[in-house]
């Protein structure tokens, strides 16, 4: 899932791959709201993982996640036809605040092996 949001903000004409696809309607979203469902659905993933109750990890990955947005945006002042834009930078890190907060609202649910 990271690699395809990687791709999609650092490829020249992200939306040419689907133009003939069903998913030609991402285009036509509003890009803002684009980037936050993005990294808030990378953020639900992988706060579902097992160990997401570690604080340690959790912090961790948020972190290397929050990296991530600011360098990929960035990364786009270097790719012809794409720009370095500080409301997707804030649209992406805003996806991961939403992401955590979601996740942090599921309940949880133990699960004990029996023997």
């Amino acid at each position: 899932m990271l690699s395809v949001l990687t791709w999609a903000l650092l490829s020249v004409n992200p939306f040419r791959a689907v133009r003939t696809t069903p998913l030609h309607i991402v285009r036509t979203l509003n890009d803002f709201v684009v980037h936050l469902t993005a990294y808030a659905a990378v953020t639900i993933v992988w706060g579902s993982l097992p160990d997401r109750t570690n604080d340690s990890v959790r912090r961790r990955l948020t972190g290397l996640l929050a990296v991530h947005a600011v360098t990929t945006e960035l990364l786009q002042a270097f790719i012809p036809r794409r720009h370095c834009d500080p409301t997707d930078l804030t649209a992406n890190l805003l996806g991961i605040v939403l992401g955590l907060c979601i996740v942090n609202a599921w309940p949880r649910v133990d699960v004990v092996k029996s023997r």
